[in-house]
Formats: structure tokens, sequence, C-alpha cells
């Protein structure tokens, strides 16, 4: 942060600019180029910024990010896929679950990805619209629906994984926090 002697400096400001604590805002497609500079160090990091294809979308060694249209947008790395593959997003309703939610949690927001005939293991973003209530900085958890074997000659049992960590930003959006969740996805990517 910049009260820890951090300071931030953006290439290009018409790609996005870049707050005093490192928030970068996009603003065209296009490559920027990062530098973060603390105690005498610096680092350069590299972003390329794309507009989101709303529906499906061929995904190959460029990554992509892909819509429902609605505010739900996966983010698939550049350099997470050999080859390429087909996704797709859309936004879920409580009713369209597998089953319901632990009795802990409540529903905040719903997505299936469709990764077509093939089974995705690498990573993802996930940007989502808040539901009203929740305020900036609050958390929510992201999880997915699998079957698990308890004891062997039983019926599957059905349960939710955590996949990941959602923060409410300031624009009313759920962003996933990790970077990003490097998890499996199984069942081609199913409900979340």
């Amino acid at each position: 942060t910049a009260a820890g002697g951090t300071s931030y400096f953006v290439s290009d400001p018409a790609i996005g600019t870049i707050t005093a604590d490192g928030l970068f805002t996009a603003a065209a497609p296009g490559t920027a180029r990062v530098t973060v500079i603390n105690g005498g160090q610096s680092v350069v990091a590299e972003l390329r910024i794309m507009a989101p294809v709303v529906g499906q979308a061929t995904v190959d060694e460029g990554g992509v990010l892909v819509s429902d249209g609605s505010g739900t947008t996966v983010g698939i790395p550049q350099g997470s896929v050999s080859g390429s593959t087909t996704v797709s997003v859309r936004s879920l309703d409580e009713a369209e679950l597998d089953y319901g939610l632990p009795d802990e949690f409540t529903f905040a927001g719903g997505l299936e990805l469709d990764f077509g005939t093939d089974d995705w293991s690498g990573p993802v973003s996930v940007t989502m619209p808040a539901p009203a209530g929740l305020n900036p900085g609050d958390f929510v958890y992201l999880f997915q629906s699998i079957d698990v074997a308890g004891v062997i000659g039983q019926p599957l049992e059905h349960t939710w994984l955590l996949a990941d960590r959602m923060v409410v930003g300031s624009d009313g959006l759920m962003r996933t926090t990790s970077p990003p969740f490097a998890g499996g996805f199984p069942n081609m990517g199913g409900p979340l």
C-alpha cells in the first residue's frame, strides 16, 4: 500500500489507471505495464485488458473473459490452455441449484460454467453482481456442487466443495480473491 511506501505506475493511462494503493481499473482493451516500487526494488507486471465475450467463447493459449451479459464474468488466464476449448457461462437462480445450501449459508448468486466435453482443471476468476444488503469488504464463499463416495457400495452423497472466496467491491461486484483459484472443476464445470 501507499502507507507502506509502495508506489504504483501504469505505462499507458489510456488502457487503465491505478490508485495510490495499487487498484488497477481498466479503461480500454490493450496491454499496459504496471511498475510497483517498494524499498528500492521494483517489479513490472504486464496486464492484458480484453472485453468479455457474451455467451459462449473459444478459449486458447491467449485466455478469455466470457460473460452471461448480466454482470457475471469468468476469466480464464493466458497460458492456462493448450489447444482450445469452448466455454460458456450463465447465471443461476437458487431454484436451479442441484440441491439445497448448507444451513449456515444464504444464496448470493449462482453460475454455471460449461466447458463442453472437456473436464476443466485450470484456474479461473469470477466476478458477479453482489446482492442487496452486502457491503464493500464483505466476504462471500463460492461453492461447487459435487458428489462424493462416503462408504463403498453406498450411493454417492451430494455436497458442496468450497471453491474460492469472493469480496464485495465498492462497485457492487463480488470478485474471487485467490490468485486465481487453481483447483479443478469436476463435472465439466457444473453449477457454482
